[in-house]
């Protein structure tokens, strides 16, 4: 039997120590002793930023997630300059 962690979300901020690929990675983690599985397929990055991305540089996107510019969080639709 395979269960799936239902929504996740992972927020980590611009100014931290901790990058958003070891969140990533600490999140791999905790689903794989929890007998989880990530459905990658379903996973999306978003960058929020000032509405002015040329003054912004964007960090790289993540490996095997796709970026997008808008997502829906729990019914609210959310674009990546707010």
């Amino acid at each position: 039997m395979i269960e799936f962690a239902d929504d996740c979300t992972l927020l980590v901020p611009a100014d931290t120590d901790v990058s958003a690929e070891d969140e990533l990675s600490n999140i791999f983690a905790w689903s794989g002793v929890n007998k989880l599985a990530l459905n990658l397929l379903k996973t999306k990055e978003i960058v929020f930023h000032r509405p002015h991305p040329s003054k912004y540089c964007l960090p790289p996107p993540l490996l095997g997630i796709e970026r997008v510019s808008s997502v829906k969080l729990l019914g609210v639709h959310l674009t990546e300059s707010f």
